[in-house]
């Protein structure tokens, strides 16, 4: 049973990863998220490890994790997973390609498709940008790194932190240290460069070489606070 969903698991990541290994990043943090075999952490050092061996990436990281989870059977149960949707819809584009190819809707979802593989790549650079250097300070300021992802998107955008705080605490629970922290987190800080660039623009405010500096700390004030407050009225 443990194969058959290692398995169709990677399927899954294979069959919606476009846009090379790095792309499947997204999707490996979201199984930690729902099935706790790996930490983010974990997934940090497989991306080091899977980065620094020869091989695609991403087959690289399915068969890192099927060892881990179920050893040789496990490793050959996810990297047949991972590649099989990519063989079946290359076999499958490869036949009706060269007949649709000149077809502008095909060439309108090849334009459509790109931006999008640039986005899931670039949210996985974040994503490993904030656990391998955010995480270490995080933790020894007393912040919980899980909330590091809410932290950066904060100041730029009111419903992509919302997102981002809704997605923490529904994994961690609403009465865990780290889904208090977040929900004290995001009533205690504020979008900072959209009032910055809206408002300060509608009122006409000229005079504003000091409001971000002074905005950004006044939100990393709130970070710290609403960690330290959580820590003190809850506990660890």
């Amino acid at each position: 049973m443990m194969l058959l969903r290692l398995f169709w698991e990677f399927f899954k990541i294979g069959l919606f990863a476009v846009g090379g290994g790095m792309a499947t990043i997204p999707f490996l943090y979201d199984l930690s998220d729902r099935t706790g075999w790996f930490t983010y952490t974990q997934l940090a050092d497989m991306i080091a490890i899977s980065e620094s061996t020869p091989g695609p990436i991403g087959v690289n990281m399915a068969t890192y994790v099927g060892y881990e989870m179920s050893g040789v059977l496990g490793s050959i149960s996810t990297t047949l997973g991972f590649v099989a949707p990519s063989i079946i819809i290359i076999v499958i584009v490869s036949i009706f390609l060269q007949k649709f190819r000149n077809n502008r809707y095909v060439e309108s979802a090849f334009y459509g498709l790109r931006p999008a593989s640039s986005g899931l790549i670039a949210s996985a650079a974040l994503s490993v940008a904030i656990v391998a250097l955010l995480a270490p300070v995080l933790e020894k300021l007393g912040i919980p790194p899980e909330t590091a992802i809410l932290m950066v998107v904060r100041p730029v955008s009111g419903s992509g932190a919302l997102a981002a705080a809704s997605d923490i605490i529904g994994t961690y629970g609403p009465d865990s240290r780290i889904g208090r922290t977040a929900a004290v987190m995001l009533g205690s800080t504020e979008t900072t460069f959209y009032v910055l660039a809206v408002y300060f623009g509608a009122c006409g405010v000229r005079r504003s070489r000091w409001a971000i500096p002074a905005a950004i700390a006044a939100d990393l004030t709130g970070f710290l606070v609403a960690a330290a407050l959580v820590r003190w009225i809850w506990g660890t």
